[in-house]
């Protein structure tokens, strides 16, 4: 029918595993669907992204570097995680207690999943030397500084990897 009762639980493909949801007063307001794939799905707000990281410390301070600062320190099961919070969005980092290094997501055009973190800035340049400065080193350019037409709209993009490896795009509107 699309509306939610005050407790339902979700199909594992929806949620994860068959979790209860359990809506308050303070949640932020969420959209039902009916009939999406056959099961009711949601439709609601952003949260966050996941980054499993070989090394937390290190991959705070890369992300520090880029204006994002330690919201909340946890652990999930045996490892150590956090959020951080920063150019409009929010990060989880967890770490990985015996990394593997992570695939080649930006240099394997064969590659299936997910591609690249992209934060947009109020200019690309002034980002990488921040970075830099910060670091104490510059990071690893994947792809320098070029103009992207995308649309109607020109933007300066590069793509740099973080602590791990794992592409970020840095990208500012041209006028």
């Amino acid at each position: 029918s699309g509306r939610c009762d005050a407790l339902k639980t979700y199909p594992s493909w929806v949620m994860g595993s068959h979790i209860p949801f359990h809506p308050s007063a303070d949640a932020p307001k969420l959209v039902y669907m009916d009939n999406f794939c056959g099961a009711m799905a949601i439709a609601g707000q952003y949260h966050h992204v996941a980054i499993r990281t070989g090394d937390i410390h290190r991959a705070i301070a890369f992300y520090e570097a880029l204006g994002f600062q330690v919201t909340e320190r946890f652990t999930a099961g045996i490892t150590l995680a956090c959020w951080l919070e920063g150019l409009g969005t929010r990060l989880e980092l967890m770490q990985v207690p015996i990394p593997r290094p992570a695939p080649d997501a930006f240099g394997d055009e064969h590659y299936v999943g997910y591609y690249h973190l992209s934060l947009l800035v109020p200019d690309v340049g002034q980002c990488l030397a921040q970075l830099e400065q910060r670091l104490g080193t510059a990071p690893a350019i994947l792809l320098p500084p070029t103009e992207q037409q995308i649309g109607s709209h020109r933007y300066r993009v590069a793509f740099i990897q973080d602590a791990d490896g794992l592409p970020i795009e840095l990208m500012s509107p041209l006028q």
